[in-house]
């Protein structure tokens, strides 16, 4: 994989790199989410992750729902 996307209520929030800059799989995979994110509004909510590849091919997980509670 080249990359993962993070997919928030249907909108991509933030994505990681998969691939380091020498072509190399990293020994762990951590990213900050962005503001939008933390600043999700109380409720339900749902997150999907999508796989993407070198060649642009996409692969999606299941829709997993969630809710927040500030």
């Amino acid at each position: 994989m080249r990359r993962y996307e993070v997919w928030i209520d249907n909108s991509k929030a933030f994505e990681v790199n998969a691939v380091t800059e020498s072509g190399t799989e990293p020994a762990e995979y951590s990213t900050a989410p962005p503001a939008a994110v933390a600043s999700l509004a109380t409720g339900q909510h749902t997150w999907q992750l999508r796989a993407v590849d070198g060649a642009g091919n996409t692969s999606r997980s299941d829709t997993v729902p969630f809710s927040v509670d500030t």
